[in-house]
């Protein structure tokens, strides 16, 4: 009896071993997600200004949606763009993103003698710290943007703060469907179509060996 219950407590712990890796493997699928929906850790916007940071974390959550990405959760914020890297692993991601709107102020400039409309003084910088499995160090991109402007529809923050979103997303490498890697959500993954094209355009030009 002794031994059957040694042989029962070994069993029990064999499986709780083999819990965690079966778990992770299919998490996706249990979680209603595909084979090849990339887990992103996504990191709430940091900055002075909370208008900015929410416009920056509403058009990250526009990108990374279901079926092509599935967030993940970190038990803790990491202390910066260096730590992103640990902590993406540790939350199991294969993508992490960390916006900051490192600087959005806007002051307005009145005339001495009050003849004319407000100058509407801007100065705005966006940052986007970025680190996917593969890559040895985490990448930025980021924008500034100063203007001074009579007041009107071009010195509102909704506007300038579009301007430089569209500036960013040009050199970003996610998109609501990815651009940066083949669109199946299932089997093998391959490069983007432009540059499996580009490749076998090369090929073609290659001379013969002979």
């Amino acid at each position: 009896m002794r031994r059957f219950w040694k042989w029962l407590l070994a069993l029990a712990a064999a499986l709780l071993l083999a819990l965690p890796a079966q778990a992770a493997d299919t998490s996706n699928r249990e979680a209603g997600y595909f084979e090849n929906t990339r887990t992103v850790l996504l990191l709430p916007a940091a900055g002075r200004s909370g208008y900015a940071a929410a416009f920056l974390d509403r058009e990250m959550n526009r990108i990374f949606r279901y079926p092509y990405y599935r967030l993940v959760d970190s038990s803790e914020r990491p202390a910066g763009p260096d730590a992103m890297r640990a902590a993406a692993v540790a939350a199991g991601a294969d993508i992490a993103v960390m916006p900051v709107a490192a600087r959005f102020d806007q002051y307005r400039q009145f005339s001495m003698f009050g003849d004319r409309d407000p100058v509407v003084v801007t100065h705005a910088e966006l940052v986007i710290y970025y680190w996917e499995d593969g890559m040895e160090q985490v990448k930025s991109i980021g924008t500034r943007y100063f203007d001074a402007e009579i007041e009107g529809p071009d010195t509102r923050a909704d506007y300038i703060l579009d301007t430089m979103w569209k500036r960013l997303k040009k050199d970003f490498p996610y998109r609501r469907i990815p651009t940066d890697r083949s669109t199946n959500l299932s089997g093998t993954v391959t490069a983007p179509a432009s540059e499996a094209a580009a490749e076998n355009k090369t090929s073609e030009k290659s001379p013969d060996a002979a």
